[in-house]
């Protein structure tokens, strides 16, 4: 079985969303020798994978929180229709925020990438050393960013955490 998640956070969206705030197309993602040679291409839906798309990062306080991945069989990606469509997928994403502040507690926090891989790694039984060279990271980066989801998700314990986090599905083992 391959766990979705894990094969995503490699993949080139994901990576180039972490590297930079700036919007990135899929050409080229397509030209970038870190990734000609994988298979991500195929894992796209078929506007994606035989047109052109907009890979736009959200960024708070220098930390991904999101992508918005805008595409079509030719789209206009003129400097004018990437900062409108940037600018679109922040609104987009305050927006989601908002409303996920007015709906009460059943609405599950939202975590950074490197606070789901942290708490997705530890509960797959990785200790932090192991985390930190997987994801290129200190194991004291490791540790703030399990204490930051332990805050956002409202847990005393690093277990308590993960229950929370597998319980409202924002991770998966």
């Amino acid at each position: 079985m391959i766990d979705r998640e894990i094969v995503m956070e490699r993949h080139p969206f994901v990576l180039s969303a972490l590297k930079s705030s700036v919007p990135i197309t899929v050409s080229e993602l397509r030209h970038d020798p870190e990734f000609a040679d994988q298979p991500w291409i195929e894992l796209l839906h078929d506007t994606v994978k035989h047109g052109e798309g907009l890979i736009v990062p959200v960024y708070r306080d220098n930390e991904l929180l999101a992508f918005f991945n805008f595409a079509g069989p030719s789209p206009n990606l003129s400097a004018i229709a990437r900062s409108s469509l940037q600018v679109l997928a922040h609104a987009a994403f305050d927006r989601y925020i908002e409303m996920r502040d007015q709906t009460g507690p059943q609405i599950s926090p939202t975590l950074s990438v490197r606070e789901t891989q942290c708490l997705r790694y530890i509960a797959t039984g990785h200790e932090d050393a192991q985390i930190s060279q997987i994801l290129g990271i200190s194991p004291r980066t490791v540790r703030f960013h399990v204490d930051s989801a332990k805050t956002k998700l409202g847990a005393g314990s690093r277990v308590q955490a993960i229950a929370k986090a597998l319980r409202d599905h924002i991770i998966a083992v």
